[in-house]
């Protein structure tokens, strides 16, 4: 009888657990690793394109002397997870994975992703180069492009053991290709969740089903007593001991019934919300004739949660509303962002914030206004300078470029061939659980991203302001001189026409040139 009476717990012990574990890069989630400045064990800072981006530099750039001495360009990031040792399935699912400039992502040391350039839902693959190991050669590697940016694994892990997600990520200042550059902007993101299904042998009964076990054997006792004080009473009325058997388990009957009350009325209920998240992303490179073996980029980013959500007021069984999940698992809102890199002699980079409350859904971002920012480097005023506003379409690459500079005078824009490609991949949000009747309701939607690959040229005509770096020209002719000084050949031939040695040079010469020069005003 008692046997029949534990039987409902042991059942409840072995239905099962399943359980999930956020793997998206945010501050403090994620450990970061500088090799070659000794660090392990360092702490993520916010990246510089907000949402779920992470850097190993807080500001998101080394960019100090002291810096750019101890950093080579390569660090790590990683994240580690415990899974139970009753596990008896395991997957992992990410997407989002972007770096500036290029990352590889590995779980338990196999390489299951890879991204490049800020690129992701809808980079193009590309042939470039990655260093895997700090102070390792810098390889040839292919990067999968929006396929390579989100996936799903469902081996790999390991058991009752430690699991370990690490990116590996190279700062270049170009993107996908070239060697390691200790200076600059860098960043990495993913968006992951690990999901796992327990045996539940190490699991102990739940204590509702602990007590209500407790009760149905209290009753059985108490009917039993009942009985046997009624045979004694009667003076030993006729009753088969199997009556009491039969009683007994019809009593162990109806606790089964109250011990495992999920195991019978338990209900999962699978809701789509649809379309909750729309990400577009532009990804442009611009050749200017005067400078063709210096592309100029930018990214344009934007991210939109449906404000239309009827369920957003959710309560899901982590204590999160349905937004706040979209969130934590990196899908954080985001206006709209604009981010330049002009990799002229001295450098140029900065941001843009787009102005006003875009409309959902905004597939294309059109002609849009955006407000610098930040600026970094030597570029023209007028345009980005920090509060100043621009009106462009960042579909168009060359227009862009020349709004950004907003001092030169260009011909011949071509904005080249925009192609654009959009991907829809799901989202699990999580469950409601509704106590009184069993029924579990799965949330699920669907994240819409579509991405715009351009590259353009323009020609650049006379300047009505300088380069943005105009002081390399001005240092260059500088050293020049310097040269032409110390030999002492071109100052005394340039102010009397005759030879070194000859005895007819002026010797002030050199410091009236040199006067001369360092009055003048360049422009």
């Amino acid at each position: 009888m008692f046997r029949m009476i534990l039987l409902p717990a042991a059942l409840i012990a072995a239905s099962g657990y399943a359980g999930t574990i956020t793997a998206t890069t945010a501050t403090g989630t994620w450990t970061i690793g500088i090799p070659s400045q000794s660090i392990t064990n360092g702490t993520a800072y916010a990246g510089y394109s907000g949402g779920n981006f992470i850097s190993a530099f807080n500001g998101s750039a080394c960019l100090s002397s002291t810096c750019t001495s101890a950093f080579d360009g390569f660090w790590t990031a990683s994240f580690a997870f415990t899974l139970p040792a009753d596990t008896t399935s395991a997957s992992l699912v990410f997407s989002g994975l972007q770096a500036d400039d290029r990352t590889v992502l590995e779980l338990n040391g196999t390489q299951i992703g890879n991204g490049y350039n800020l690129g992701a839902g809808g980079a193009a693959p590309v042939a470039g180069s990655m260093v895997l190991t700090d102070g390792g050669p810098n390889n040839s590697y292919s990067f999968g492009g929006a396929s390579s940016e989100m996936g799903a694994v469902a081996t790999g892990f390991n058991i009752g053991g430690s699991n370990t997600l690490l990116l590996i990520v190279n700062n270049t200042e170009a993107g996908s290709y070239g060697a390691l550059n200790p200076r600059g902007y860098t960043e990495v993101a993913l968006t992951g969740t690990v999901s796992y299904t327990e045996s539940g042998n190490s699991t102990a009964p739940e204590p509702e089903a602990v007590v209500l076990t407790g009760i149905g054997m209290a009753a059985i006792l108490a009917i039993r007593k009942a009985i046997l004080a009624i045979r004694k009473k009667k003076g030993g009325l006729n009753m088969r001991r199997m009556d009491l058997r039969r009683i007994g388990l019809a009593g162990a009957t109806l606790a089964s019934i109250f011990a495992a009350p999920s195991a019978i009325a338990s209900t999962i209920v699978g809701v789509d919300l649809g379309t909750i998240v729309i990400e577009t992303n532009v990804n442009s490179s611009i050749f200017n004739a005067a400078y063709p073996t210096s592309p100029q980029t930018y990214t344009y980013n934007q991210l939109l949660q449906n404000p239309n959500n009827a369920t957003d007021g959710i309560t899901l069984d982590n204590g999160k509303t349905i937004d706040e999940e979209l969130t934590a698992l990196g899908y954080l809102q985001n206006n709209g962002m604009l981010n330049y890199n002009f990799p002229f002699v001295l450098g140029a980079s900065g941001s843009y914030s787009q102005d006003g409350s875009p409309s959902y859904p905004a597939l294309d971002p059109g002609v849009i206004s955006l407000t610098a920012t930040s600026v970094i480097g030597t570029v023209c005023g007028g345009a980005n300078d920090v509060g100043d506003t621009i009106i462009t379409d960042p579909v168009d690459a060359a227009t862009t470029y020349s709004k950004i500079l907003g001092c030169e005078s260009f011909t011949n824009l071509n904005n080249g061939f925009p192609a654009s490609s959009t991907t829809n991949f799901p989202v699990n949000l999580g469950t409601v659980t509704n106590r009184s009747t069993g029924t579990v309701t799965d949330y699920s939607g669907e994240v819409t991203v579509t991405t715009w690959e351009s590259a353009g040229t323009v020609d650049s005509a006379a300047a009505s302001t300088p380069e943005p770096s105009p002081a390399w020209f001005v240092a260059a002719g500088l050293a020049a001189m310097a040269i032409f000084q110390r030999s002492g050949y071109f100052f005394r031939f340039f102010r009397t026409g005759a030879a070194p040695g000859s005895g007819s040079e002026n010797k002030s010469s050199v410091r009236s040139v040199l006067n001369f020069t360092e009055s003048e005003n360049i422009s």
